[in-house]
């Protein structure tokens, strides 16, 4: 390694920082509006990480004149989203996404909301540079959140309440709207898009 080429890309390209993140939810299927502006403030202020997705191509073994060979027949996005907050003095973050998982089970009926009136259409995860410039953008489509993770209380010390929130999405894309007018921005739709779930008469759990 040259290190005189490193530190002249280093200085030339610069480096991307974990902290440099904003994220923006969008509204559900049926267009009802998920979660207020002053809302989404307090998540970005108070979000202390996010992870970004995984994306992976599935492939398969392919025998040719004897010898191997790994053949590619389509995308995998595996995994989960994790959002961790640090949490307000009355657990406003915890009790909106508990919520939204009402909407998907209710937690007194136990029965199952409508794909439509429980699924978030986009989460934006932006991350910018040190002069704020949004430099890459991932947009996850058709997601959930699968888990509010549990927060373990202790009268030992006065540690601060951090709530973890797991969601599950069905797939995403980078840069969506780069290069693109606004009549040709990227939306959830063509031939890679299954069929929404029919609307069926919730059930009992």
């Amino acid at each position: 390694m040259n290190v005189n080429k490193f530190v002249s890309e280093i200085g030339k390209s610069g480096v991307a920082y974990t902290h440099r993140y904003d994220i923006s939810f969008g509204a559900l299927k049926n267009g009802t509006q998920l979660f207020g502006r002053p809302l989404v403030e307090k998540f970005n202020d108070r979000l202390e990480s996010v992870s970004l997705p995984a994306s992976a191509i599935a492939s398969s073994p392919v025998k040719l004149q004897g010898i191997d060979r790994e053949m590619p027949y389509g995308r995998i996005y595996e995994g989960d989203i994790t959002l961790v907050f640090l949490e307000d003095s009355s657990f406003n973050i915890r009790k909106s996404f508990e919520a939204w998982q009402n909407k998907i089970i209710d937690e007194k009926t136990f029965l199952c909301g409508f794909y439509d009136e429980y699924t978030c259409d986009t989460l934006d995860v932006a991350m910018t540079n040190l002069k704020n410039k949004e430099v890459y953008r991932v947009r996850v489509f058709d997601l959930f959140p699968k888990a509010v993770n549990e927060i373990q209380l202790t009268a030992a010390g006065e540690e601060l309440v951090k709530t973890q929130v797991t969601v599950s999405y069905r797939r995403w894309t980078s840069n969506p709207d780069e290069g693109a007018s606004e009549s040709e921005q990227i939306t959830d739709s063509g031939p890679n898009n299954p069929p929404r779930p029919p609307r069926i008469v919730g059930f009992a759990g």
